[in-house]
């Protein structure tokens, strides 16, 4: 098992950045979904923009998901899915830029709760999140995974112009569900 995750953490890095300095900006168009998404008009009403926000939640989400674990050999699956585990708790940031790019990359719970603890209180009080344990130790890193997305506004709130943050289940309508749980 500890080869696995080794082998594993060699192709996780290879399409995982573990820090903002080590991602690279990609235009939109690397995500098809998303580039429509953000090509298309923004609605103005509030139920709109709420729906509109979610579609791109939905897009990255699932961009990032079958990059990182599922656009690979099965081998490699199981290894990238093993060393993702092994890393414990921790968020994927993303970060879009109205030029039309983005970049995601990973940090664990201790960086965020570090750098990021003067913007997660910020964040807490202008979407009322309360206890931000939830997001940070209340999750289950196993088959939960927490996303936060700056550049754009939470779906439940647009107009607070406050980033994205949700804790999003594995989706078991994703081929392979069984090598994220480790379930062989």
């Amino acid at each position: 098992a500890q080869g696995q995750i080794r082998s594993g953490q060699d192709g996780l890095r290879s399409v995982l950045p573990f820090s903002s300095n080590d991602a690279k900006f990609m235009p939109f168009s690397a995500n098809p979904a998303l580039a429509a998404i953000m090509q298309a008009s923004r609605p103005e009403e509030a139920e709109g923009m709420r729906r509109w926000l979610l579609r791109v939640e939905a897009a990255i989400h699932e961009w990032i998901v079958r990059r990182c674990f599922l656009d690979c050999s099965e081998e490699e699956a199981i290894a990238r899915c093993a060393a993702y585990r092994s890393l414990g708790r921790g968020w994927f940031i993303v970060q879009l830029l109205p030029q039309k790019k983005f970049k995601f990359w990973w940090e664990e719970i201790a960086q965020i709760e570090g750098k990021r603890a003067a913007e997660i209180d910020e964040l807490r009080e202008r979407m009322d999140l309360g206890d931000i344990r939830h997001f940070t130790r209340g999750f289950v890193c196993h088959n939960e995974l927490v996303f936060y997305i700056r550049g754009i506004s939470h779906p439940t709130n647009p107009s607070a112009r406050a980033p994205s943050i949700r804790i999003m289940k594995w989706d078991p309508t994703f081929r392979r569900t069984d090598l994220w749980t480790g379930e062989l």
